[in-house]
């Protein structure tokens, strides 16, 4: 991705009010492709696995929950 495409990319975000936001690093834009063209990031976080995230099956926070106590077990 060249510098052009990052500040095209950049310019159309859009600016919204009272908003939370997480910020994710890049490791200095090593993962920003994967980010952009793939839609996904990792976390990086080694005490919980695939399949315990796939076991949680629920969505909203019934599934958070459930991945909290994993997490705690962990």
């Amino acid at each position: 991705m060249s510098n052009k495409d990052i500040n095209e990319f950049v310019n159309d975000i859009p600016e919204i009010s009272e908003r939370n936001y997480w910020m994710v690093r890049t490791n200095g834009g090593a993962y920003f492709e994967d980010f952009v063209e793939k839609g996904f990031i990792g976390i990086n976080y080694n005490k919980i696995n695939l399949s315990q995230i796939e076991s949680v099956k629920t969505a909203g926070q019934t599934g958070r929950n459930s991945l909290e106590e994993i997490v705690k077990k962990a």
